[in-house]
């Protein structure tokens, strides 16, 4: 199945099937669940030199996550993917979203559900998957997790991109700026940040959250 899945030449197939043997002797996962993960990544679109250097960091993100190979493979190529990074930042991947689990009150499963609803609209708002990761975590630490706080995030982004015309005003007035000079959205800290100050000893909270 992998060779029809990813195009695989014979010696290619050797060379996955060295790894996948490799993989099973030295992590807490089998030769064959390996294989599998290498062939959910081959099926999200890996090319199999991506799908080598991708496997150890998805069977990373499943230990973290106590998730099978098959899942970690699929959050882990979807994340890839909405955020445009190369299959050897799968590792990162996994270790980001292992850490904002562990300084949480969210699971794995929760981040991947987040970053389903709202990856690619935070990277095509120049936003990066840390950032985002972040962003996730502070909502579920506030009792919105899973799609709910990836919907929160993608809404909130949208509306700071294209804002009403009486938010961009009050916007304006408080000091928020979305965007650089170069017409680029901020990172999300930075607006933020913006965002308090312009609000510290200007507005009461029942005021703040009128305007929002």
């Amino acid at each position: 199945i992998m060779k029809a899945v990813s195009g695989a030449t014979a010696e290619q197939m050797k060379l996955l099937e060295a790894q996948s043997l490799k993989l099973g002797a030295d992590t807490a996962f089998s030769a064959s669940e390996a294989a599998q993960g290498m062939l959910e990544l081959s099926k999200a679109g890996l090319g199999v030199n991506d799908v080598m250097k991708a496997i150890p960091g998805v069977l990373d993100l499943a230990a973290a996550g106590d998730l099978s190979v098959a899942q970690a493979a699929e959050i882990a190529s979807n994340a890839l993917n909405s955020f445009h990074l190369p299959a050897d930042k799968a590792k990162d991947v996994a270790n980001l979203f292992a850490a904002a689990a562990n300084a949480s009150s969210i699971e794995v499963t929760d981040m991947a559900q987040s970053m389903s609803q709202a990856g690619a609209v935070a990277a095509s708002y120049g936003q990066s998957i840390e950032t985002a990761a972040t962003a996730v975590a502070i909502l579920g630490n506030n009792g919105i997790k899973g799609s709910d706080a990836g919907t929160s995030l993608k809404t909130m982004l949208s509306r700071l991109a294209a804002p009403t015309d009486d938010a961009a005003t009050l916007m304006k007035q408080l000091g928020i700026n979305v965007y650089d000079a170069s017409g680029k959205m901020r990172p999300l800290p930075a607006i933020l940040a913006d965002m308090q100050k312009g609000l510290h000893g200007t507005m009461t909270i029942t005021e703040q959250n009128a305007g929002a």
